[in-house]
């Protein structure tokens, strides 16, 4: 069984422009590092981040297909 997940950034709401089919969602997370997503496990609880709110790419909003 797959899922399919759309990474929503924790700290400003918004959402990644690509959805991803995997079968964990963590691998389907691992797609979104190239774009500069990232994500932290603290107390068994998922927190992701845009480039944007983790410092990576400050112009990932205002980037094409935005």
């Amino acid at each position: 069984m797959s899922v399919i997940i759309r990474l929503k950034c924790d700290k400003c709401g918004g959402e990644s422009s690509l959805a991803h089919h995997a079968t964990k969602p963590n691998y389907a997370r691992d797609n979104e590092r190239k774009y500069g997503w990232s994500y932290d496990f603290k107390e068994l609880i998922a927190t992701d981040l845009c480039p944007v709110c983790n410092g990576r790419d400050l112009t990932y909003w205002t980037a094409e297909p935005f």
